[in-house]
C-alpha cells in the first residue's frame, strides 16, 4: 500500500456516502488521512495534476482518480478540492481505469 493509498479508501468511503460532486480538504485533513506530512511541494499547483504518469512522479493522483476524483488545488491557499469525475445528476460516469504504466484509459 502506498503512502497515498488512505486518500482514495476515504475518497470512495464519502462517494458512497454522500450524493455531493465535490468536497474540500485542507492540507492537514489530508495529513491525519494518509498519517504522514504532505511535501513541501504540494503547495505547489502542479503536485496536484490530475495525471497518474510514475514516470513524471505523480504517483500521488492516482490515490484521487482510481477513487474517481479530480483535485483542484485552492489558490492560495492549503486546501484542495475533490470534484467526481461524473455527475450525479446525469449517472453519466466516466470509468477511470489507471493502468499499470500509470496512462488513464478513459
Amino acid at each position: 500500500m502506498g503512502k497515498y493509498a488512505p486518500l482514495g479508501t476515504f475518497l470512495r468511503r464519502w462517494k458512497n456516502k454522500h450524493d455531493l460532486d465535490q468536497l474540500e480538504l485542507t492540507f492537514a485533513d489530508i495529513e491525519r488521512i494518509i498519517g504522514a506530512l504532505l511535501p513541501n511541494s504540494a503547495s505547489k499547483h502542479d503536485w496536484w495534476r490530475n495525471e497518474a504518469s510514475l514516470e513524471r512522479g505523480h504517483k500521488q493522483s492516482r490515490s484521487w482518480l482510481e477513487a474517481g476524483f479530480e483535485a483542484h488545488p485552492l489558490k492560495g491557499t492549503e486546501r484542495v478540492r475533490f470534484r467526481r469525475r461524473c455527475s450525479s445528476l446525469t449517472q453519466a460516469c466516466e470509468k477511470v481505469d489507471v493502468t499499470s504504466s500509470g496512462e488513464s484509459t478513459a
